[in-house]
C-alpha cells in the first residue's frame, strides 16, 4: 500500500525546554531532565517515575498554557514509536507518558496504533544535514489499527523531546490518512532549544506548527 502525502503543517504543544549546549546551571538540569524522561527515572527520594511526577505536574499548571486543546479527557493518545524496532518488554517512553496522562485525567485512552517497520537513525546527535526527513520517518512506520479510533473526534500524537519535529508531521499525516475524521495534534514533553546559547527556565509551555517546508520539517517556536 502506498503511503499517504504528508500533511503540510500539524499543530503541535510543548512542557518543557532543553538545552544541549548551555553552560548555566538551568541548561545543566534541563539535560539531566530529558535523560530522566527518556529513562523514566525514578529520581532519589522518590517511589514515582519522572513521567508519572511530570504529568501530576503538568494537570496542575495547564490552565493559560492553551496546551488543554492537546490534552484533556476527551482526547485519545497515540504514542510515537521509538527510532529502533520495538522489543516486547523493552521502555517505550512515549507510552510511559501516555499512560501517566491518562492517569491524571490529560487524556481517555492511549491505543499505541504506530509501529516502526525498519529502524531509524536518532534525531538527537546527528549532524545538521543528516537527521531523518519527514518522508523516511513516514517510509518507517505504519498503522496497525484502524479500528479502535475509528469514531475518535481528537488525537494527540505523543512523543517525549521533539527536535525539528520531522517524526511527528510524520506520524501525524499516517494517523490523518487512517482516521480522516479527526483533528489530530501533536505533544512533547520537552521541545530542544539547539540554537538558544542558553536558557532561563525549563517549563516553558508553548503551543505551535511544525510545517513541512521543501524536504523537510519546521518547527515553530
Amino acid at each position: 500500500m502506498a503511503k499517504p502525502a504528508l500533511l503540510s503543517e500539524v499543530p503541535f504543544g510543548a512542557w518543557l525546554v532543553y538545552s544541549p549546549r548551555g553552560a548555566s546551571e538551568v541548561a545543566a538540569r534541563s539535560r539531566n531532565l530529558t535523560y530522566w524522561i527518556k529513562q523514566d527515572k525514578i529520581p532519589e527520594g522518590s517511589t514515582e517515575p519522572t513521567s508519572r511526577q511530570l504529568a501530576r505536574e503538568l494537570r496542575a499548571r495547564i490552565g493559560g498554557t492553551g496546551l488543554d486543546d492537546f490534552l484533556n479527557p476527551e482526547v485519545a493518545l497515540v504514542p510515537v514509536p521509538r527510532s529502533s524496532l520495538t522489543k516486547r518488554g523493552s521502555l517505550w517512553p512515549p507510552a510511559r507518558l501516555c499512560d501517566a496522562l491518562v492517569a491524571e485525567g490529560l487524556g481517555r485512552v492511549v491505543v499505541p496504533c504506530l509501529d516502526r517497520t525498519a529502524p531509524m537513525r536518532r534525531s538527537a546527535g546527528s549532524p545538521p544535514g543528516t537527521r531523518p526527513s519527514p518522508l523516511e520517518h513516514e517510509r518507517s512506520m505504519q498503522v496497525t489499527d484502524r479500528v479502535t479510533l475509528a469514531d475518535a473526534p481528537a488525537i494527540t500524537l505523543v512523543d517525549d523531546v521533539v527536535t525539528k519535529g520531522s517524526q511527528l508531521l510524520s506520524a501525524a499525516s499516517l494517523v490523518h490518512d487512517a482516521f480522516p475524521r479527526a483533528v489530530i495534534r501533536g505533544f512533547a514533553f520537552v521541545r530542544t532549544l539547539g540554537l538558544v546559547t542558553d536558557i532561563a527556565r525549563v517549563i516553558e509551555p508553548c503551543v505551535g506548527t511544525i510545517r513541512l517546508v521543501g524536504s523537510g520539517a519546521v518547527r515553530t517556536p
